[in-house]
């Protein structure tokens, strides 16, 4: 199946008239464990931690030829889970785990996706256990998460039966992404690798992209595609500057419209490297589940945040727009507080960055990208792991139409590969903390979202008293899940206001 280029136009960065999002970024008391490059997974309030680097942060671009770019030592060798209640967290070594499975864990930039309570974690890349070979992996490990929670939490050791591992040809990269759709998900782009990075330049080192974007019905097969989109359109076909040519990309879930018009489950690809062999990708893609193809969107310019990094999807039902945030990381270009500023390098010269970037679609064009708060520190490589209690639809969109009309928190990123310092080439940890994400939709105490507070929402407030669960709406201003008197002090508190954020 091929990718087609989107006809039509959109805007770069411009002033929005839809109601604003403000975030507010909290260092958490937590403490998390040194960490970047990992898979999670969810269950209830619990989360689980798998794979990734512990040991070092961002690994050399240029690389002398004689040190291992990825020694054996900075993979994590454990399984994590945090309590989202209680900020407990738990550690378990993979160390004692048959050898099949711990060379599959022992992996960064694997993709995964979760279905009930099993992850399914594809490819990644690492050292095997004798230290003396470098590849990707070409399996799937299935990981039962109740298994591994109770082993967690008792202090027991890791069951090997909580591990299934599976030979899959179409699963072998790292620096893929996985979105799911319904049953289905995507399992986008990615590199085979197989050598040592930091020696490929006297070494025997090898690196493919796919160049590929897998459709995989999970009610079929968890390894074999049922469609696979291929780069048919552009000369040469498998070029450098091919668009499904990505890895370490943002790959986000989305409401599009499909062929007939109808809200669909599908995906975006905001970013990922490298276009022509030195460059970011500034053009998104996106598809809706059943098309055709993928749509390139070459008429639209994403100015930053195009490594991967902490991201949201967001989806208004009323109006049928989506908005993806993306949290830092590496740009291609600059924010001098009031216009985005291109770099000259290339590769070489890609800044770290601290600002947060929204990215927003009406119907299926993308219409601007806007700066909309800073991170403490440019952080990549980790997960925005989503407050339980908020709205979303079945293949994981925040749904902007039902946040209660006050500050919420949003969710929480889990360590990741943070930069000491905005700029080219600042030093660079896994890190050990948690940022707490909070978001506010618009104007605070603003029930109706008419931009102001006045009577019309106090008396939607009152409608309201009293109710509970589903029933409460947007007047549930401190999100207990009942509308009462807390809610109506918040409302008065807000009187006449009419300031988003």
């Amino acid at each position: 199946m091929a990718v087609v280029a989107a006809a039509v136009s959109a805007l770069g960065s411009a002033s929005s008239t839809a109601q604003p999002l403000n975030f507010r970024i909290e260092t958490s008391s937590a403490d998390f464990t040194p960490l970047h490059s990992y898979v999670a997974g969810e269950v209830g309030h619990e989360v689980m931690f798998f794979c990734g680097i512990s040991g070092m942060g961002m690994h050399g671009v240029l690389q002398n030829g004689t040190e291992i770019g990825f020694p054996t030592t900075v993979f994590s060798d454990e399984a994590h889970l945090f309590d989202l209640e209680t900020n407990e967290l738990f550690s378990g070594s993979i160390g004692h785990l048959p050898d099949a499975v711990r060379e599959a864990l022992r992996v960064t930039n694997a993709a995964s996706v979760q279905f009930g309570h099993t992850l399914y974690i594809y490819g990644g890349y690492g050292p095997n256990l004798a230290g003396d070979d470098w590849h990707t992996r070409d399996s799937v490990t299935a990981v039962d998460l109740d298994a591994v929670r109770v082993a967690l939490r008792d202090g027991d050791p890791l069951p090997a039966s909580a591990f299934q591992v599976t030979q899959c040809d179409a699963c072998q990269v790292t620096g893929a992404r996985i979105v799911r759709m319904g049953d289905s998900f995507v399992l986008f782009g990615g590199a085979n690798f197989a050598g040592d990075y930091g020696r490929k330049a006297t070494e025997t080192f090898f690196e493919q992209y796919a160049i590929k974007a897998h459709i995989i019905d999970a009610a079929i097969s968890m390894t074999a595609p049922v469609e696979t989109y291929e780069q048919t359109n552009f000369s040469p076909p498998t070029g450098i500057f091919d668009p499904l040519r990505r890895r370490d990309m943002n790959a986000l879930p989305a409401t599009l419209p499909n062929s007939e018009g109808a809200p669909t489950p599908g995906f975006v690809i905001p970013g990922g490297v490298f276009r022509g062999g030195f460059g970011a990708w500034e053009t998104p893609m996106s598809y809706s589940d059943g098309d055709d193809a993928i749509v390139h969107h070459t008429t639209f310019t994403q100015r930053m945040n195009q490594y991967e990094c902490p991201a949201v999807s967001l989806y208004d039902e009323t109006t049928g727009e989506n908005r993806f945030i993306l949290f830092s990381g590496l740009s291609s270009h600059t924010w001098d507080g009031e216009q985005f500023v291109p770099i000259v390098g290339g590769l070489f010269n890609i800044p770290w960055t601290t600002e947060i970037t929204q990215i927003r679609m009406e119907g299926d064009v993308f219409v601007e990208e806007l700066v909309v708060g800073a991170m403490p520190l440019p952080t990549t490589n980790a997960d925005l792991v989503l407050n339980p209690a908020l709205p979303t639809n079945e293949h994981g969109q925040v749904l902007l139409n039902r946040l209660p009309a006050n500050e919420v928190l949003l969710g929480r990123v889990f360590g990741g590969l943070r930069a000491a310092a905005s700029g080219v080439s600042p030093a660079t940890f896994p890190s050990t903390g948690i940022y707490d994400v909070y978001v506010v939709f618009g104007v605070r105490g603003d029930v109706n979202r008419d931009g102001v507070v006045n009577a019309q929402d106090l008396a939607l407030l009152l409608g309201a008293w009293g109710q509970s669960g589903d029933d409460v709406g947007l007047s549930d201003l401190n999100g207990d899940g009942v509308v009462n008197s807390q809610d109506l002090a918040i409302l008065l508190s807000y009187w006449g206001n009419n300031t988003p954020g």
